[in-house]
């Protein structure tokens, strides 16, 4: 996937620290993007393998202007390729000069419902790959940085199941597992 990258203008803000949230068009990670700027958190950065739809970037102007301190940048990337997150980190310092990165909340997901006996190895690598590879690939991209949050979206699923969704529940095995160990 070719990484693009869309800057929503915003009024100048002193520096301030840089929060990447993966996967914040919807969902989570859209809620963590308006928390984050409810809570003067700066500088945000969203990645997404989506670009953003009209709507969406007009809702993206709407919290900037509601929160002044908030500059928001949109990166498109695909977390599972380790060459999307290195040109996204590229990216998101040139953006961001002088800001250093300070937190990662990684709500990537994708998902594909099925029984066990019915999913096939590629419905797993499309389920398991943004939450297992794009957490690796934003774990080396972050490393040796001073990190106040690297935050990971897991589910309930991790430890009930789902007969359905298998392939989730494995996804978000790794990612408690992955968090327990760092």
């Amino acid at each position: 996937m070719n990484s693009e990258i869309s800057y929503f203008a915003c009024k100048s803000v002193p520096l301030n620290a840089v929060y990447i949230v993966v996967g914040g068009l919807t969902g989570l990670g859209f809620e963590t993007v308006k928390f984050i700027a409810q809570n003067g958190g700066g500088c945000i950065a969203i990645l997404s393998r989506k670009i953003p739809s009209s709507e969406k970037q007009e809702e993206l102007k709407a919290l900037q202007q509601q929160y002044e301190g908030s500059r928001v940048a949109f990166v498109q990337c695909d977390v599972t390729s380790t060459k999307d997150v290195e040109k996204a980190f590229q990216y998101i310092v040139q953006i961001f000069l002088g800001s250093p990165i300070k937190g990662v909340f990684q709500s990537a997901v994708a998902l594909h419902d099925g029984r066990l006996e019915v999913l096939n190895l590629a419905h797993f690598q499309k389920v398991l790959s943004p939450k297992v590879a794009g957490v690796i690939n934003l774990h080396r991209a972050t490393r040796g940085q001073e990190l106040d949050y690297f935050v990971c979206y897991s589910s309930v699923a991790s430890f009930l199941g789902n007969s359905t969704q298998a392939n989730y529940a494995a996804a978000n095995s790794f990612l408690d597992v992955f968090c327990q160990g760092e």
